[in-house]
């Protein structure tokens, strides 16, 4: 899914190299299939295969992984389709979804996630106040609506990076005893 969404986020562009314009503005579409649907699968399918191996928890069932799928899906279908608002509230559906899979898994953990981790939750935090600020963004300034796509864009993945990477670097780099 991952690659098919970021090969439609390149699509804006190479429409309007052929003078089609997708959208009325294509940065804003590229952004959205790229960020929501690109990196957002692949953030959800980590998501939902590291937080069961950190807690000690069951693996995501298959009515988890088609619900995030379908939230995913749902958002790159209406980014494409022009309709930017409800494209957002299908995004805040999926990090809303992750958060209760996040929970759930943490609740029923036999083991505690590595220390780092606590910034996963606060990444998923930050996109769902940026999605519910970009919601309301006709009501808000030029400052305060790049201020929620901060928080919907950056803080999302920057989080993540910090929250999985505190875990995910020291491993990848096989150096004895660096998680000790």
């Amino acid at each position: 899914m991952g690659v098919i969404f970021g090969a439609l986020g390149v699509l804006p562009w190479l429409l309007l190299r052929f003078g089609y314009s997708p959208s009325p503005d294509p940065i804003l579409l590229h952004g959205r299939l790229m960020f929501f649907g690109f990196l957002g699968t692949f953030i959800a399918g980590f998501l939902m295969t590291a937080a069961p191996k950190m807690s000690g928890t069951w693996p995501a069932r298959p009515w988890e992984v088609l619900s995030v799928c379908f939230f995913l899906t749902l958002q790159v279908v209406m980014a494409l389709a022009g309709w930017g608002r409800a494209s957002v509230f299908a995004m805040a559906g999926a990090v809303l979804f992750l958060m209760f899979f996040l929970g759930s898994r943490f609740l029923g953990r036999r083991q505690n996630p590595p220390g780092m981790f606590v910034f996963v939750p606060i990444g998923l935090l930050s996109a769902l106040i940026g999605c519910l600020g970009l919601l309301g963004a006709a009501d808000w300034g030029p400052a305060q609506t790049l201020y929620f796509k901060r928080l919907a864009y950056d803080a999302f993945v920057m989080n993540l990076v910090v929250g999985l990477g505190g875990r995910l670097i020291p491993v990848l780099s096989r150096v004895h005893g660096a998680l000790s």
